[in-house]
């Protein structure tokens, strides 16, 4: 029986045509553009949420003397 070699990944390399090198990075950009869109549909509301709650603490806090000097 003869023993499994694997290819280098250079001979993997030169065995793909162009296409699909170029549909890899399409594929590449894809689940790149897919993860950002998690990001903003699920993080980004939080951050805002955040953000809009430190603002109405800033608005509700009393200012102070020194607040008013400037």
């Amino acid at each position: 029986m003869r023993k499994f070699e694997p290819r280098s990944r250079a001979v993997v390399e030169e065995s793909r045509t162009e296409p699909q090198r170029h549909e890899e990075k399409e594929d590449i950009e894809d689940v790149r553009f897919i993860t950002c869109m998690i990001f903003f549909k699920r993080v980004y509301p939080q951050i805002s949420q955040i953000a809009q709650m430190r603002d109405n603490l800033r608005l509700s806090s009393k200012p102070t003397k020194k607040a008013n000097l400037r």
